[in-house]
């Protein structure tokens, strides 16, 4: 027989980011009975389960989640007294059932801490850190850590005594940590969390997945999964080292060594310039769509196919424009509708 409270590291790591998602899942007004039958099914798989849900749960001040919630299968958590909440957490039995409404603070702090909850510190600082498109923002952290923040990106802050948590919610960023042992690092995105102690590395939010690339040292990086999604066969927690990139979604689909000048390359955004070896003029035009609310289109493919040497400096797409007019014969004419057209002269 095999007990039930015996669980691998990685099967724990799996039922925190579960337990984090039940709650995002049960903050809504939807609060469908299949949803909440699931869920009773979820929490009594193991011991572990209703431990993990219960540390995520105490996270908040308990009197402040039970007033958002509603009874589910004659629960008595809700009736608790503040007294008895109080007691009941620091004995570690409080089982707060998630159903119907809970505050929308719930849900927006849920991202943030799904993968490291376990502080009930009060922040000691906090900040948010916004770049609009085609700006950039170096920042200087109180702990000696240094944020370079790209392109239409948002970053948020928070420090406690024995925590330093940061949620990247768009954008890019690189980050140069100063190293701290008894106080981690973790940048937090919707794809995961990278948990660092002295190191560098960069994170890139897209639609449907956080890159991170790693330029100094280590970090340990870990997904959220999906509970629809979760399966054996995929990697939740993986550790990546100095000169390695990874990509992350609702699992990690990879961790990859990186030749020296593609690190450099991928980081190029930090000084302000992007350089363009060959690219096709597509991928191009890809590229500096994050900088500029400019929209640009093609005469045809063979204008999109060709290939292009070129500098561009952040912010200043004109300049772009006449460096492909006098090094590919390539012309840019402006739309009535605010496009611009790029066409060949030659």
């Amino acid at each position: 027989m095999v007990d039930d409270n015996v669980i691998r590291i990685s099967s724990r790591e799996k039922i925190e980011s579960e337990a984090a998602e039940w709650i995002m899942r049960l903050s809504g007004d939807s609060g469908l009975d299949t949803d909440r039958t699931n869920f009773s099914k979820w929490l009594n798989e193991s011991t572990i389960h209703r431990e993990v849900f219960e540390e995520l749960s105490m996270f908040w001040d308990a009197t402040h989640i039970l007033e958002g919630l509603n009874d589910y299968a004659n629960s008595d958590v809700a009736q608790l007294s503040k007294e008895e909440v109080e007691r009941s957490t620091r004995m570690g039995f409080l089982k707060l059932i998630l159903s119907g409404s809970v505050a929308a603070s719930i849900f927006a702090a849920c991202i943030f801490i799904a993968q490291d909850f376990r502080t009930t510190e009060k922040y000691e600082y906090t900040a948010e850190y916004r770049t609009e498109i085609g700006k950039q923002q170096r920042i200087s952290l109180p702990d000696g850590s240094t944020v370079i923040l790209n392109t239409d990106s948002l970053l948020k802050v928070g420090y406690t005594d024995s925590n330093r948590h940061l949620e990247l919610v768009r954008g890019e960023a690189l980050f140069e940590v100063a190293e701290d042992l008894e106080k981690p690092f973790s940048v937090f995105t919707q794809h995961g969390s990278v948990k660092a102690l002295g190191t560098a590395f960069a994170v890139m939010i897209e639609d449907d997945a956080t890159n991170l690339l790693v330029t100094e040292g280590r970090v340990e990086l870990k997904s959220t999964p999906s509970i629809s999604m979760e399966s054996p066969d995929k990697v939740y927690f993986s550790e990546v080292v100095a000169g390695q990139e990874a990509k992350l979604s609702h699992a990690i689909e990879h961790v990859s060594n990186v030749r020296l000048n593609t690190i450099e390359k991928s980081l190029d955004w930090q000084d302000g310039e992007l350089s363009f070896k060959g690219e096709s003029l597509e991928e191009v035009v890809e590229i500096i769509s994050r900088y500029t609310d400019v929209e640009i289109e093609f005469e045809n493919d063979e204008i999109r196919q060709q290939k292009i040497v070129a500098y561009y400096k952040i912010g200043d797409v004109e300049r772009l424009f006449e460096a492909l007019n006098v090094m590919a014969g390539i012309k840019a004419r402006r739309m009535p509708n605010g496009q611009v057209f790029l066409y060949n002269s030659l």
